[in-house]
């Protein structure tokens, strides 16, 4: 089915590498570690889109988005620290530009997760989610934060749409109440690789997703969740960048007391090594 074609597609390029001199082209043949740490970022991205695109009978759309959300990880990357870092969540990515490129193609409805439920499943599935997600950000990644800042945001957003657009408070939270929400905050939103560590920035992180987000409805974009959170990740990476130009501008400026070409830096240097 289209879920896991979409996984199988992810699978397949997520386990590619350059051939090394064992003439090895594929990491999952390096044992059971290699296999499972392959395999499963491959598998995440390739379930978000088959479980999130709605393509009708059209394999395609799911093959493009499930390649470009693995090939994002590769081609879109800005300095951080001492080597580089993607700076998109890749299933949102795929998933944004998908939707932007193929207008047959949508969003899966949010209740196709719970239609078929009754009795007390309405209530265990979404609580399950919600318990496995906070677990994970509370003892592994870290980004409680991040999630509540999102969340405070996107209530706050949706009293502000409520009292300028003048309709009833709860109507712009109504949202908050699908199991895709769920997901989407404790799953997509927070990605450990492409958010900030510090609590502060995590707080800005998310209070900016749900801003976007808000302008994002109130200029009648469609798939706004999605959106937010693209332009949220472009815009850490132009910081992301700027910050690094500018420092190496200062570095390099002779002016620069950091600089390695300042005169009390040569002659520091001109000392040490004659020594």
């Amino acid at each position: 089915d289209r879920k896991s074609g979409a996984a199988g597609q992810s699978v397949l390029l997520g386990g590619r590498r350059r051939t090394n001199k064992q003439n090895d082209p594929v990491r999952y043949l390096g044992g059971i570690n290699a296999f499972a740490s392959t395999f499963i970022p491959a598998l995440i991205p390739g379930l978000a889109v088959g479980m999130l695109l709605y393509p009708n009978e059209s394999l395609a759309p799911l093959v493009f988005a499930s390649t470009l959300s693995i090939a994002s990880k590769v081609l879109i990357r800005v300095p951080f620290g001492s080597g580089t870092q993607h700076i998109f969540n890749p299933s949102n990515f795929g998933i944004t530009i998908t939707l932007f490129l193929f207008p047959s193609v949508g969003l899966a409805p949010p209740y196709h997760f719970t239609e078929n439920l009754t009795g007390a499943a309405h209530w265990l599935l979404p609580l399950g989610i919600l318990a496995s997600g906070l677990f994970v950000h509370g003892y592994a990644t870290g980004r409680l934060p991040l999630c509540a800042a999102w969340i405070v945001g996107f209530v706050l957003q949706g009293l502000v749409r409520s009292w300028i657009f003048d309709i009833p408070w709860n109507v712009p939270l109504m949202p908050m109440t699908s199991a895709a929400f769920i997901l989407f905050t404790l799953y997509m939103i927070p990605d450990p690789a492409t958010t900030p560590l510090n609590k502060g920035r995590q707080i800005a992180f998310g209070l900016a997703v749900s801003a976007i987000y808000g302008l994002a409805i109130s200029l009648h974009l469609v798939f706004g969740l999605f959106v937010a959170l693209f332009v949220a990740s472009s815009l850490r990476g132009a910081i992301l960048l700027a910050r690094t130009k500018s420092r190496s501008a200062i570095i390099r400026s002779p002016k620069s007391p950091f600089s390695i070409h300042h005169p009390e830096n040569l002659q520091n240097s001109s000392e040490a090594i004659g020594s």
